[in-house]
Order: structure tokens, then C-alpha cells, then sequence
């Protein structure tokens, strides 16, 4: 049986006669700090559905353009989710960008202590992944907020793939 992360890409019945499993490891991935869908939020809202953690809102594979993430917030437009910091971390990090299995337009926001840190412009599906980076030293609270793209909220899934709190 052949798979990507335990989904098989060949139904079973024929085509599994004369079939070896093949089992890799996943790349272990240390860093000097926490992945946020490791932390519980303080709070947290959306426009359609509930907070995914390693997952679209869809609960789908999260991926922006091209690029798959296994690690990751997924939301819909509105949303905002706010950690309470603990003052040990220096750095969020993330990629932003709209879901790659869905057409929606939204802006990425991050808010450190109530004010406006990062923001990533008018994003569609068709955008690559964009790294945020933005210094969280001394904060007590990280809101990440997507607005919708102006164009109502149908279809406005956006990933935080990769988000982290960094040393």
C-alpha cells in the first residue's frame, strides 16, 4: 500500500495483490520553542466552523499554493485567536496564506499587546506562502486575526502553517 500520512493513494481490492507497505518516518523537527497547535488559545472565533489544528478548516491537509504543511493553524474569515504569552518567547513565526483547496480572498493581521504588528495585504488562493515574523519580546498577548478580502466570507479559509513561538 502506497500513502501520504496513512491515506492511502490506491484503493484496496486488486490493486493491493503483490503490494509491500512501506512505512517512513517523518523528519523530526526540533526548535527552541512551542508550536501553537501545541497551546491551547485564550480565545478564539471564526466566521464558519472551529479552530483546526494541523488541518485546513476543512479539515483537510493544510497547504498554501504549492506548499503543504504538517504543523498549523486552520481558520475562516473572521477570526481572531489570542495567546496569552508567558514572556519566555522572543518570536512568532509563521507562513500565512489562503488555503490551496479553496478560492478565498482575506488579509493576515498580527497584534502584540493590542497593536498591529504585521499585516500581509490582500491575499488569494494563488499567492505563495508569506513568512511572518514579528518579535513578541516582553508582550503578554498575540492575536492572530484574518479579515475577509472585502468580497463577503464564502470560501475564506486561511492557514497559519508552521506558527510558533520562538526563544
Amino acid at each position: 500500500m502506497i500513502s501520504l500520512d496513512g491515506v492511502p493513494l490506491l484503493s484496496t481490492g486488486k490493486y493491493r495483490e503483490g503490494l509491500r507497505q512501506e512505512t517512513r518516518p517523518r523528519q523530526v523537527v526540533h526548535i527552541d520553542g512551542i508550536y501553537l497547535d501545541a497551546v491551547e488559545p485564550a480565545s478564539e472565533r471564526q466566521g464558519w466552523g472551529t479552530l483546526q489544528k494541523n488541518q485546513s478548516i476543512w479539515e483537510k491537509p493544510l497547504t498554501i499554493g504549492d506548499n503543504r504543511f504538517l504543523r498549523g493553524l486552520g481558520v475562516h474569515a473572521p477570526s481572531e485567536v489570542v495567546y496569552a504569552l508567558s514572556g519566555e518567547y522572543k518570536t512568532f513565526e509563521a507562513y500565512a496564506g489562503v488555503d490551496g483547496a479553496n478560492n478565498g480572498t482575506v488579509i493576515f493581521e498580527v497584534q502584540v499587546d493590542s497593536a498591529t504588528k504585521w499585516t500581509s495585504g490582500l491575499m488569494t488562493r494563488s499567492d505563495p506562502p508569506r513568512l511572518v515574523q514579528v518579535d513578541i519580546t516582553g508582550a503578554s498577548t498575540l492575536k492572530l486575526v484574518v479579515h475577509d478580502g472585502g468580497d463577503s466570507i464564502n470560501g475564506d479559509h486561511a492557514n497559519w502553517a508552521d506558527a510558533k513561538l520562538l526563544r
